[in-house]
């Protein structure tokens, strides 16, 4: 079907049902704590009550899902999380057979993602992430209470106002010609773009953003950059094991380490300096005494590699970790880049383009010849040659962004439609409900 043709059909009939609407929430949800009243689902012990919390939490989420009961979401969403766990810890004792539980997991990071957008207050998401959830529990899902018109209809809500921005939209030729990079991160942190926008950033966006904010960063010197990309950070990345940093945590981190690289094979002012807050960054739990003694040989012995890594072993890394660091400190010298970076091909091909990048540009330095980065990208950054692909990386991220208001809205158009339909369905035995 066509969304466009369509939406006035969704929107139509969504306006017959509407009056349902405006009973407050207060009065459709009235039960709700009552109801999910349970014992803290971290003491099951047995499997089973484990996942009978889990089912009673995601069906209490359904109500509080509707009434945009943040603090409640949170609450039960943590039941739900506590459950998976003490699930997942009671299965231990079964046979390998009977364990299952597998898609705990799943049920977990759901969990997560909407108790993180009721804290973060982005409502516009509430539906969709309940209804993912749901999916992820199906297993454990077969008593799930069914959802009541009142929630159908706040979630036909949803997606009916999510159709009406994706469609107020710039038509993708005014688009491309009107969009800024920085736009994307200013509009994500003012909650601009509807939940099925987000995601296909997610899918389409959020790697090509984050690459072009770490290389603009670093060329350009501008700390607002990183702090810019933070909001991507924290949406796209927040399962990494960065999730407890902010402020653009990860950028600043790549740029910390590019300067410390950059130093190393430059020989220029400040190796120690640039080390020492690159370790503070890639080495949390060092100390700074460690992080000085580290630096300090480093500065001392980079064009000996052989001899830098006799000089960290033991006390600064294991001796097993020793042909790691000849390979790493061989790069930062001019080697034959192929030789020096073959041991990673197959399936590194983001550390093999790192060592071809880093050796490239070692040559390249040493003969003043940007050529010798042939195609690198960090290569081409060190040699301040990076433009071409940073315009390269623009387009790209405006082509994919322009097109994705008419994706959701077609996604969302969709969604409203079932769920009118599905409430027609509930509404069918009571004629004054179902007109």
């Amino acid at each position: 079907m066509n969304a466009r043709r369509d939406l006035p059909v969704v929107l139509a009939a969504f306006a017959l049902l509407a009056p349902l609407l405006a009973a407050p929430a207060s009065a459709q949800f009235s039960g709700l704590r009552a109801d999910s009243a349970a014992e803290p689902c971290a003491s099951a012990t047995t499997r089973d009550a484990a996942l009978s919390c889990v089912r009673d939490s995601v069906s209490a989420l359904s109500r509080a899902v509707g009434a945009k009961d943040a603090a409640q979401i949170e609450r039960l969403t943590d039941s739900v999380r506590q459950g998976s766990e003490a699930a997942r810890r009671a299965a231990r004792a079964l046979p390998a057979s009977e364990r299952g539980g597998g898609y705990m997991l799943g049920v977990e990071r759901a969990a997560w993602e909407l108790g993180e957008a009721a804290r973060t207050g982005r409502t516009g998401e509430l539906s969709r992430r309940y209804e993912a959830l749901t999916v992820a529990a199906r297993p454990i899902g077969d008593a799930l209470r069914s959802p009541d018109l009142g929630e159908l209809l706040t979630r036909a809500s949803d997606a009916v106002d999510a159709v009406a921005a994706e469609t107020s939209r710039p038509d993708p030729k005014t688009c491309a010609k009107t969009l800024r990079v920085t736009d994307i991160a200013e509009g994500l942190k003012a909650h601009r773009y509807t939940d099925s926008e987000v995601q296909l950033i997610n899918q389409r966006v959020s790697g090509d953003l984050m690459h072009w904010y770490q290389h603009e960063s670093y060329e350009t010197k501008d700390p607002a950059l990183c702090a810019q990309s933070s909001v991507i950070e924290g949406l796209f990345m927040n399962r990494s094991s960065n999730a407890s940093k902010s402020g653009g945590w990860t950028c600043r981190e790549w740029n910390n380490e590019k300067s410390f690289t950059y130093a190393l094979i430059t020989r220029g002012p400040g190796l120690e300096e640039h080390c020492r807050r690159y370790m503070a960054f890639a080495y949390p739990d060092m100390t700074e005494a460690g992080r000085e003694k580290s630096c300090a040989i480093i500065a001392k012995n980079y064009e000996d590699p052989k001899e830098l890594c006799a000089k960290l072993v033991p006390d600064e890394i294991a001796p097993e970790k020793l042909p790691a660091c000849l390979s790493e400190f061989r790069r930062y010298r001019p080697n034959d880049p192929q030789k020096v970076c073959g041991e990673l091909k197959g399936d590194m091909p983001y550390w093999q383009e790192r060592c071809l990048s880093l050796t490239s540009f070692a040559n390249a330095f040493t003969k003043k010849d940007p050529s010798l980065c042939g195609d690198h990208e960090l290569c081409r950054l060190y040699m301040n040659d990076w433009a071409p692909y940073g315009k390269r990386y623009e387009a790209k991220i405006k082509a994919a962004m322009c097109s994705i208001p008419a994706d959701a809205k077609s996604s969302d158009a969709a969604r409203a439609r079932g769920l009118l339909e599905t409430a027609a369905g509930l509404a069918r035995d009571e004629p004054a409900r179902a007109r």
